[in-house]
């Protein structure tokens, strides 16, 4: 399943990229948008990671999967829409449109706070485990006596 989740990562990744810069929403030619690639690339390297780091435990790669299909759907289709409308014009020139800045910022959020999630029940885990080795949490001596 991580290699699954690795492949739907690049593809959402690069979809998204090459949405926003071919539809012009986004210019890299001129440098100035350079700094959207890590914004949009980086809630992917983020469940990447987290999928390669969790890879054994089949709920989390399930967990991380769905949150990947979630986010990568969301972002594909909210900039596409947000490209349509600046290529046909169908936006209103006198407003900015956030739509690229919000859409990975709500991404990033969804990432770190699902990380954050698998790494602290792997933390949960891990004292549990240690304590269950060691004669419970008040320490080895007192289980021995």
């Amino acid at each position: 399943m991580t290699k699954a989740i690795y492949a739907i990562c690049v593809c959402a990744a690069v979809g998204s990229l090459g949405i926003g810069f071919a539809s012009g929403v986004w210019s890299l030619l001129s440098g100035q948008d350079a700094w959207i690639v890590p914004l949009v690339a980086g809630p992917y390297a983020v469940i990447a990671a987290v999928a390669w780091w969790r890879r054994s435990r089949l709920w989390e790669s399930s967990l991380l999967l769905g949150t990947l299909l979630l986010i990568g759907a969301y972002g594909l289709v909210a900039i596409s829409v947000s490209a349509y409308r600046f290529h046909t014009g169908r936006h209103d020139p006198m407003a900015m449109d956030l739509t690229p800045l919000v859409v990975p910022a709500l991404q990033w959020l969804v990432a770190v706070s699902v990380a954050a999630l698998l790494g602290a029940i792997a933390g949960v885990r891990a004292i549990a485990g240690n304590a269950g080795r060691h004669g419970g949490a008040a320490g080895g001596a007192q289980g021995k006596r």
